[in-house]
């Protein structure tokens, strides 16, 4: 299924739609929008009540990805981030995830204990454990992965 994004909010708060676009294409594809933690989480009840009608998918932005590992030893902080899970199963809302982005990458990432850059195969295997660790903690939890966003 494709997501649409927040045009389907945008839409359904404006007046320019006589139903949300969840509804109308409920049979076609999924409507959804990328939240922050304190949209999915309830943190900003008004944000929070403007995404609940229209999305049936939503992408929370920084949960999982590479940035919850601050560095390159540490451990990952999942911390409160299960809540992207246990909210959105609440309300039957499809969840989705992304893993690694440019955007959200740390240094530790692409350095060697020396802040020397590391090689393609160092690189492939850091994101590989970061990959294979996430979706193995919520395997069967999550509607779907971006496994790689904006690769290009």
């Amino acid at each position: 299924m494709t997501s649409v994004g927040i045009m389907g909010i945008f839409l359904a708060i404006s007046g320019f739609a006589q139903t949300t676009l969840k509804e109308a294409f409920k049979n076609d594809f999924l409507i959804g929008a990328a939240l922050n933690e304190a949209q999915f989480s309830g943190g900003n009840a008004a944000e929070a009540a403007l995404v609940k009608a229209p999305v049936r998918h939503h992408q929370p932005g920084k949960c999982f990805k590479m940035g919850i590992r601050p560095s390159r030893t540490g451990p990952l902080q999942f911390g409160r981030r299960i809540v992207t899970s246990s909210s959105a199963k609440k309300r039957n809302v499809h969840r989705r995830h992304n893993l690694v982005w440019h955007s959200q990458t740390p240094k530790w990432l692409f350095q060697d204990g020396d802040g020397k850059p590391v090689d393609r195969d160092a690189l492939l295997l850091r994101m590989s454990n970061h990959i294979f660790t996430v979706v193995g903690r919520y395997k069967g939890k999550i509607g779907g992965w971006d496994v790689v966003n904006e690769a290009f």
